[in-house]
């Protein structure tokens, strides 16, 4: 997996400790990921335009609406502004620790 997948040397390999190996998988593993949604969205995006000379007039071909995929919905979970509650607490602790100094 290091060597064939990762593009790590064998010496490069040798070196890492399990706990490094790990982090750097889980970094390539996302990385990979981010290409195959890359590749979607394009894909996705190819549709759409090919799509739009077809539509009624006035209408408008949404990409996100043509074919949505699972990650958009947690792409949209995680652009969530935070809860009223714990922004006004973090100004409280930014204020008093503002003060502090």
């Amino acid at each position: 997996m290091a060597v064939g997948c990762i593009g790590m040397s064998f010496d490069d390999f040798c070196a890492l400790t399990p706990g490094e190996f790990t982090a750097a998988h889980k970094a390539w593993i996302h990385h990979e990921e981010e290409v195959e949604k890359s590749a979607l969205r394009r894909m996705r995006l190819h549709a759409c335009l090919t799509l739009q000379p077809h539509l009624k007039p006035g209408s408008r071909a949404v990409p996100e609406k043509i074919l949505p995929f699972p990650f958009d919905r947690e792409e949209e979970k995680e652009k969530k502004p935070a809860p009223k509650s714990t922004l006004e607490r973090f100004k409280e602790l930014a204020e008093k620790y503002s003060h502090e100094q």
